[in-house]
């Protein structure tokens, strides 16, 4: 990607593919992992030759929450934080999705495409 304009501009040739849905929810104890398929789901055809993004949210300080965002295998790439160690989330799980509180921080992960 390069940064021209004001806006982030795609090389010539490539397409960016985001997630369209939160197909399934998984609660931990204190982290949160959502299959994204990169179009909404309507019928068994629509999961062929699609994308699907994991998504990993955690919380490795208070009033910080990361998300990991991966297709296939996490390279490894990143940074750790000063201070940083597992299990200062909270997670909350229900028929309306699931909710990782970190101090006065809350990320909401809720099922479907949105808008639906």
């Amino acid at each position: 990607m390069k940064f021209t304009d004001g806006l982030w501009q795609l090389r010539p040739g490539v397409t960016a593919l985001y997630a369209a849905e939160a197909y399934d929810i998984q609660a931990e104890q204190n982290a949160v992992t959502v299959t994204a398929p990169t179009t909404v789901i309507h019928r068994r055809g629509d999961t062929l030759n699609r994308p699907v993004l994991s998504l990993r949210l955690d919380s490795p300080l208070e009033n910080v929450i990361r998300v990991r965002i991966d297709h296939h295998v996490s390279d490894g790439r990143g940074f750790d934080l000063d201070g940083a160690e597992p299990g200062h989330g909270l997670v909350k799980a229900g028929e309306n999705g699931a909710t990782l509180t970190s101090g006065a921080l809350g990320a909401t992960i809720a099922p479907g495409a949105p808008g639906t």
